[in-house]
């Protein structure tokens, strides 16, 4: 490996952190870096993610117990039916100037769970069944209860 980048990644839930954990070590991998990966907030959902992402720019951009600005902030928050740029907007909108060149937005239509789903015949050979997820759908759940019967 030729250099490590470090990433802060500030996400909703496990879903997101797992799915972001997996595409950032491939990415990696792929372009021979080495990451060293800090999750800063993993729990709670989207409220505490940018309730955490606030209180963590501040300390960050003061330098509090040696806290060092990342070279790639990663935040993700389901989209929840809203279009992509009113999704990354609302988040965009809490980011810090100094923060912004090097901050990377996900925001999952509807949900995350939808992007695991996103290819069924993958999903299906690594899982073992394939999905049939149908149109898109905005309920809260719907694809949290799709998951789990699989």
């Amino acid at each position: 490996m030729s250099s490590s980048i470090v990433i802060d990644l500030f996400v909703e839930d496990r879903a997101h952190e797992g799915f972001l954990l997996a595409m950032l070590d491939r990415l990696a991998y792929e372009e021979r870096k080495e990451i060293i990966l800090h999750t800063r907030s993993a729990r709670g959902g989207h409220g505490r993610a940018l309730t955490e992402f606030s209180l963590y720019q501040e300390s960050v951009l003061k330098g509090f117990a040696g806290m060092i600005i990342p070279d790639i902030l990663v935040i993700a928050i389901d989209a929840n039916c809203k279009p992509f740029n009113a999704a990354r907007n609302e988040i965009e909108g809490k980011v810090a100037l100094k923060l912004k060149d090097r901050t990377i937005f996900a925001c999952p239509d509807p949900h995350i769970e939808r992007w695991y789903l996103a290819d069924p015949d993958s999903f299906g050979k690594i899982i073992g069944v394939r999905p049939k997820i149908g149109r898109k759908k905005c309920a809260r759940d719907y694809y949290k209860m799709i998951l789990p019967k699989l």
